[in-house]
């Protein structure tokens, strides 16, 4: 009996309507994240050296 059960679970297979009804939204490509968090973490340090040298008189914008 016991064999028998884990037969069956082994074999269930999961329904269309079940991965439809499910709450996930749709995958976002890998490439989005990535570039956002790159940008973001290149260009604040850089933002924030061109303001301190703006504001010691270095650069004048």
């Amino acid at each position: 009996m016991l064999a028998r059960s884990l037969q069956r679970q082994t074999v269930r297979q999961f329904s269309a309507s079940t991965k439809q009804l499910s709450g996930h939204f749709p995958e976002v490509p890998y490439a989005v994240p990535h570039l956002i968090f790159w940008i973001l973490g290149a260009g604040i340090p850089f933002f924030a050296v061109t303001v301190q040298q703006v504001r010691a008189g270095v650069w004048s914008l």
